[in-house]
């Protein structure tokens, strides 16, 4: 509710901006004051003066809570949006009766602008805590996750049975992908230790392959990746994880070539593990990095 110096000033705007009762109450139940207080009114008791009654209307919507207050500021705005109160100089001393309902209304204007822009401000800051309390919330909740995450690529890094790895490996990138918003699609199906997918980012589609060999991965299979990758529409980009690294071979093939990969290693996961680095940031620097050199490979410690 309005503060009562508003209340006040709404009160003042009544009893001046029409000089007979009669007028008074046809511009009330003209802005939705309900029927229900109007009629309750001694309108035509002479002893009943235009002044008393506007006060025990304001009275009545505002000391009901919030029952009557869609009445209360449709009365505000169509006062505060008054102009001309030319009816009053047909009256005796009209040009004073004018004057008083101008600087009445004026005086109400001004009060619930700086009351609006007060609320405004103070909505402003309740939704900057809110926000702030969401965002502390999910960024313990995220590092929740990832913590979880990098316990599960430690237990998949100690297995010793490759093929059970790379089952294990399947839900673990998904999730990975999803707790970044990288919306990963399809379902990393496996065959043998390689994860097929693809996830979206910045307006781009990625084809993802990744392995877990025990040797880095060397240029036959890059090259098959990237006609993979070729093949696809004109914004299709690829990521290509090797756990193990990539051969000095494999990365000599792609240096005269255009970039349409990028390259990760088991390092580069630690360090997003580890929250060294968010996975988005990660994958948008060497999209960067490979844009405006050609070379598809930059670890992150190479980037510090």
């Amino acid at each position: 509710m309005y503060p009562p110096e508003i209340i006040e000033a709404l009160k003042d705007c009544l009893r001046t901006i029409y000089w007979y009762k009669r007028q008074l109450r046809s511009f009330l139940e003209n802005c939705r004051v309900p029927i229900e207080v109007t009629s309750v009114q001694h309108w035509d008791d002479p002893k009943e003066y235009k002044a008393f009654i506007a006060d025990k209307i304001i009275n009545i919507l505002v000391n009901d809570g919030d029952k009557y207050l869609g009445a209360v500021r449709e009365l505000m705005q169509r006062i505060t949006e008054m102009k001309d109160f030319s009816h009053l100089l047909k009256e005796e001393n009209g040009r004073r009766l004018k004057k008083e309902a101008e600087v009445n209304v004026e005086r109400l204007r001004q009060l619930v602008q700086k009351h609006n822009e007060k609320v405004t401000s103070e909505q402003k800051k309740i939704r900057a805590r809110e926000q702030a309390s969401e965002e502390r919330i999910k960024k313990v909740s995220k590092t929740s996750h990832l913590d979880k995450l990098k316990n599960q690529f430690y237990e998949l890094n100690a297995m010793a049975d490759a093929r059970k790895r790379g089952l294990k490996l399947e839900p673990f990138l998904f999730d990975l992908f999803n707790l970044f918003d990288l919306y990963p699609r399809g379902s990393f199906s496996i065959t043998g230790e390689q994860i097929d997918g693809a996830f979206e980012m910045d307006g781009n589609y990625f084809l993802l392959e990744a392995k877990w060999e025990k040797l880095p991965i060397g240029a036959r299979e890059l090259r098959y990746f990237k006609e993979q990758v070729e093949s696809r529409l004109d914004n299709t980009l690829g990521l290509f994880i090797s756990i193990s690294g990539f051969t000095e071979e494999g990365l000599i093939a792609f240096q005269k070539t255009r970039p349409n990969i990028i390259l990760m290693d088991g390092e580069d996961l630690i360090s997003v593990l580890e929250s060294f680095i968010d996975l988005r940031e990660l994958l948008s620097r060497k999209q960067r990095y490979a844009a405006q050199t050609g070379e598809v490979y930059r670890r992150y410690r190479d980037m510090l």
